[in-house]
């Protein structure tokens, strides 16, 4: 467990902690804080503890959004994953090749994290996005 001394704008000192538990097989069923997808019992993942800013986290994340975490992380040197969802979102990457919608009624990602399956909410296509670190890289350079 990581405890860490805070000192907040207008508060006193206050205490933080952050906690990442790797849980060998769930006991009930959870949902992923990042993707969504249900942790079924009887499978791992990471239960994540504590506080932040002040406020008190206890979720779960599935072990493919742990891998997904770790690339992107790792890819940034050490940074926080901090805004990289919106990124994704932000540079078009998700958008329907048919109609250019950002909507979308499903999403699955594939086992490895590098691609997501998705319909597109307006016209119904179903199309694969590739989201390797390399496909990530090359449409930031081209910004």
């Amino acid at each position: 467990m990581i405890i860490l001394k805070v000192r907040e704008q207008g508060r006193k000192n206050k205490m933080s902690f952050w906690d990442s538990k790797k849980i060998k097989k769930t006991r009930k069923p959870h949902r992923c804080e990042y993707c969504g997808a249900e942790i079924p019992v009887g499978s791992s993942c990471d239960n994540e503890v504590g506080t932040f800013e002040g406020d008190f986290n206890n979720y779960y994340l599935c072990n493919r959004c742990l891998v997904f975490m770790d690339l992107y992380r790792d890819a940034s040197n050490g940074d926080e994953l901090g805004g990289i969802d919106d990124e994704i979102f932000d540079c078009g990457i998700l958008d329907c090749p048919k109609c250019g919608s950002y909507r979308h009624m499903n999403t699955e990602w594939a086992d490895d994290m590098q691609s997501i399956d998705l319909t597109c909410s307006d016209c119904g296509e179903d199309y694969t996005v590739d989201i390797s670190l390399e496909a990530l890289e090359k449409i930031w350079e081209e910004k």
